[in-house]
């Protein structure tokens, strides 16, 4: 997946749905009826879209999850909304550098 963790150039987005997969997300996993009926009940599917912007590459599938992975994928989940944040930084709107100062004499 992503071995060195995501970053503003690798995002990963979990319980994707489509034709690969369900859309459960991490914290549904393990949580649902038919453990008992899987061939390994320690290991759960999620499935995944992993997003590298620059090259406009999108990578998709279902990867098998233990529970002892879930630390881990709660991490890529929080790196990966940084990374978004900071690859759109200059996207977003910036209030006018007039309207700062003004806020901060208290002025409307």
């Amino acid at each position: 997946m992503l071995p060195d963790g995501a970053d503003d150039l690798n995002w990963c987005f979990f319980g994707t749905s489509g034709v690969h997969g369900d859309n459960r997300g991490i914290d549904l996993l393990f949580s649902h009826d038919d453990a008992d009926s899987r061939e390994n009940p320690d290991v759960d599917y999620l499935t995944i879209l992993v997003v590298q912007p620059r090259t406009v590459c999108l990578f998709y599938g279902k990867v098998a999850v233990r529970k002892t992975d879930l630390p881990w994928l709660r991490e890529l989940a929080a790196e990966t909304k940084a990374g978004v944040e900071l690859s759109q930084y200059w996207s977003w709107p910036k209030p006018k550098p007039s309207r700062i100062k003004r806020a901060k004499r208290g002025v409307r």
